[in-house]
């Protein structure tokens, strides 16, 4: 990090700790402990009247630091030899000699030498020594890489060149689909990163790499929906029917699929779960976790998420253009149910951040919650270090918070609640289960 890009970051910190930066002293005491040593030792001593002054002190010094190493690494270079080998011509009597008869090398007969067994190959070897040019190697003290300047080796036997090979090697065999003609064949190694043609139905079953039945939606992002257990109050029932009706102009025959589910909600009636309203819950479950509701997003565009959070779990929505493209939900931890209201919307928004960051880190993101003080959460003096550390994660993204009464935002809320059902049930269980036991004879 250059001084420039500190001394923004630090600014930026710096207002949400005014009481460590509230005089000259201390902002600069903070300041300069963030530099470099060599920097450090160097302005410790030097009485500067503000920041400003010290930051263009530490610009200037960063400045000759780094020409320093420069010049520094030009002459390691330069003392390490040439950048790129050079043959080095031999005196001319030693060329004379070498074309001559070289010493070093002893003719064999024509018969003693080794048979020429490619029947491809035309060239014939010379009859006599006057072509043969002996090449004597190079004493490896006097080779220098190119690409990492060390003596001793040549570029092709470079260290880092053979590791970055290797990496680049592994990657495109991972990630590569060439198109080949041939028949695949599932015990074939060489079909592992091929892209197949044809194959039957058998070597399709077999095959790691092939997905049948087209583009489908990911499990991982309707799961929370699809595990929604069979409501068993008229609670749990108004909790549903709130999160469909959201998208009721999207589902043809909204009311009359819902009615069974309707009729339970009626005054002075009692609770019947019927095959009916079974056939309702889980056709409306279907309909919330296929198109048109659930699209597939378009990075092009901004995304919404809606957040809520209540004291059971939290839960959240990301859409586009009134569209679903994911539901999400979890239970509360255990340390977080002594979260105040606050942090708990907060840690609604968070999440959301944390799950979706593959579509959200790099779009434009509209916000919307039903706690209208997280509109002012970045102009809040007083913040816990929670808090702080949220705000942190929430400044790497494009995004703006909105206020969205509760009344509006069934969806997420009713995800956020939608863990009651398993606690109801766990109820009504150990209900059950103690008048069953007070009803036993112990005598």
């Amino acid at each position: 990090m250059s001084v420039v890009e500190y001394r923004d970051r630090f600014l930026t910190l710096s207002r949400y700790a005014p009481d460590e930066t509230d005089t000259t002293e201390k902002r600069k005491e903070i300041f300069l402990n963030g530099l470099h040593d060599e920097m450090q030792t160097v302005l410790v001593n030097i009485p500067f009247a503000d920041l400003e002054a010290l930051v263009d002190s530490a610009i200037q010094m960063e400045g000759k630091l780094h020409q320093a190493n420069e010049n520094r690494k030009r002459r390691m270079m330069h003392q390490s030899g040439p950048t790129i080998p050079q043959a080095r011509r031999p005196p001319p009597q030693q060329q004379q000699q070498q074309l001559l008869c070289p010493p070093q090398q002893q003719l064999q007969p024509r018969s003693e030498r080794a048979p020429n067994n490619n029947p491809n190959n035309t060239n014939t070897a010379p009859r006599t020594g006057s072509n043969a040019i002996p090449v004597t190697p190079k004493d490896k003290a006097t080779i220098t890489c190119y690409e990492c300047g060390i003596v001793g080796h040549y570029s092709n036997e470079c260290p880092k060149g053979l590791a970055k090979i290797a990496a680049n090697t592994s990657a495109a065999q991972q990630h590569s689909r060439v198109s080949t003609g041939k028949k695949f064949t599932p015990n074939n190694p060489n079909n592992r990163n091929g892209r197949l043609f044809h194959m039957s139905a058998e070597e399709a079953q077999e095959a790691p790499d092939v997905v049948l039945g087209g583009i489908a939606v990911d499990p991982a992002k309707i799961k929370t929906v699809e595990e929604w257990k069979a409501p068993t109050t008229q609670t749990e029932v108004r909790a549903f029917l709130g999160l469909a009706g959201y998208y009721r102009r999207f589902v043809e025959g909204f009311s009359s699929i819902a009615r069974p589910m309707t009729q339970l909600l009626k005054k002075d009636k009692k609770f019947e779960w019927t095959d009916k309203c079974e056939e309702s819950f889980q056709q409306l479950k279907s309909r919330l976790t296929t198109a048109p509701i659930l699209i597939m997003p378009d990075i092009t565009k901004p995304f919404d998420v809606y957040c809520d959070a209540s004291k059971i779990g939290l839960g959240c929505v990301l859409m586009q253009e009134d569209n679903v493209i994911s539901y999400l939900s979890r239970q509360l931890k255990q340390h977080e149910q002594n979260y105040p209201t606050h942090d708990l919307d907060l840690a609604a928004v968070v999440l959301a951040l944390k799950v979706l960051r593959h579509y959200l880190m790099s779009n434009r993101c509209e916000n919307y919650s039903d706690h209208k003080s997280l509109k002012y959460i970045f102009t809040q003096k007083e913040l816990n270090m929670r808090q702080r550390r949220w705000i942190e994660l929430i400044k790497d993204y494009d995004l703006e918070i909105h206020y969205h009464p509760g009344k509006a935002n069934v969806v997420a809320d009713a995800l956020s609640r939608q863990p009651c059902q398993l606690n109801s049930m766990i109820a009504r269980n150990n209900l059950a289960c103690m008048k069953s036991l007070s009803s036993l004879d112990w005598s």
